[in-house]
């Protein structure tokens, strides 16, 4: 396994709880506490609950039971409770939580179960060239040269090469896979602020997606703060990246009817920004490597719909590679090929086909001037959820 983010140690997790080795390299000297992703939805956390994990992860995050579309300035409101979807999850809410405590948490599990003196995983080893790659019907193992503290690169072999190695992906460069798709031209930026105006905060539900004339801002309650998400267009990257008075001004302007401007003026305001894109593999196999998370796929970070993605797709290939690895292995090579079509086609249908629609400003949800069917409703929240790909999953097994 290459790459020790969320995507990564889940799968090795799971690899591992299954009987099966898996050793996972990561260039890194740390395990790394940056904000990243910060949504886990209903769909992964009955995964999470099912392998033990998710008691330590409430402690730490915040439950959202409401999602609210918001017009502004007209009010105008559509509210959708996830308790709707008991009938589907364990868990019809949604929980705000940085990624980083669900990696800390499976290095400590992942220990756990290595046999004493056996790393889980190797810090500061950068994956530097691939050897041999084999067919996946071929007896021999792959080939990959990694550098550490030695002054020579060291050969490692393995029958399976996963690279969950995030979006700038070296393992993807080395197997020269074009990574297509596009860039946005201008940022996310994201604030962080202890608290909100009073006025403001009356009027947001745990998870809020604003409309406004002047853009859209998501607006996410965690367990110490609030999550402001805006989108600059390309005409106001530069002003908004410079200082934090952008910002300002642009939630002034948003909020102009329920608070004063001095409100907004006097409260501390972290932030950062980062850039997003559309873009994902052809394929997600080449021989012995196979690719997960976003390494094999970016998308817009509303919902936290890749991540989400792609821990569901490192639990099934766990499991693919569990369930065909008895007897004298001759069906792993199928079984794992028809993982990766599987999955490469959930990408565009699903994963790609939902953001995509989001960017586009079509959110079924938000609705228009009427009211949504509930039956027509409750399919969209499940959808949002990803407790369709669950479902699927499901009726595969049986």
């Amino acid at each position: 396994m290459v790459g020790a983010g969320p995507v990564g140690l889940l799968t090795a997790y799971r690899l591992r709880c299954l009987g099966l080795s898996c050793l996972v390299l990561e260039k890194r000297l740390e395990h790394s506490r940056a904000s990243r992703a910060s949504t886990f939805q209903p769909a992964c956390l009955d995964r999470l609950s099912s392998l033990g994990l998710l008691p330590a992860l409430l402690h730490h995050g915040h439950r959202v039971e409401m999602l609210r579309h918001l017009e502004l300035p007209s009010g105008q409101r559509r509210d959708h409770s996830f308790a709707g979807l008991k009938s589907h999850t364990q868990h019809p809410f949604r929980l705000h939580l940085e990624q980083h405590w669900l990696c800390q948490l499976l290095l400590e599990r992942l220990n756990q179960l290595q046999p004493a003196g056996q790393p889980a995983v190797l810090w500061g080893q950068e994956l530097m060239a691939l050897g041999n790659n084999p067919a996946p019907n071929r007896r021999e193992p792959i080939e990959v040269w990694v550098m550490g503290k030695a002054p020579q690169p060291q050969k490692l072999t393995a029958r399976w090469l996963v690279a969950a190695d995030g979006a700038h992906s070296t393992v993807r460069q080395l197997l020269q896979l074009p990574f297509e798709g596009h860039d946005l031209p201008a940022p996310v930026l994201r604030l962080m602020l202890a608290r909100l105006p009073e006025a403001v905060e009356e009027q947001l539900a745990g998870l809020t997606y604003i409309r406004h004339p002047l853009g859209t801002l998501s607006a996410l309650r965690m367990r110490a703060d609030w999550r402001l998400i805006l989108r600059p267009t390309a005409a106001e990257v530069e002003p908004a990246l410079a200082d934090e008075q952008w910002a300002r001004q642009r939630l002034i302007q948003i909020f102009s009817s329920y608070c004063e401007s001095s409100a907004w003026q006097s409260l501390p305001m972290a932030r950062d920004h980062y850039r997003i894109g559309q873009r994902c593999v052809s394929v997600r196999q080449k021989g012995r490597c196979l690719l997960i998370g976003d390494a094999a796929h970016i998308t817009n970070t509303r919902g936290g719909l890749n991540m989400n993605f792609g821990l569901l797709e490192g639990l099934d290939l766990a499991e693919t590679l569990a369930r065909s690895s008895h007897g004298d292995g001759t069906d792993q090579p199928l079984a794992v090929e028809a993982w990766a079509v599987l999955w490469q086609e959930r990408t565009h249908s699903v994963l790609m086909a939902r953001t995509s629609q989001l960017l586009n400003g079509s959110n079924p949800l938000a609705g228009g001037h009427g009211e949504l069917r509930p039956d027509y409703a409750s399919k969209l929240l499940r959808q949002a959820c990803l407790l369709d790909l669950i479902a699927a999953r499901e009726r595969d097994a049986t």
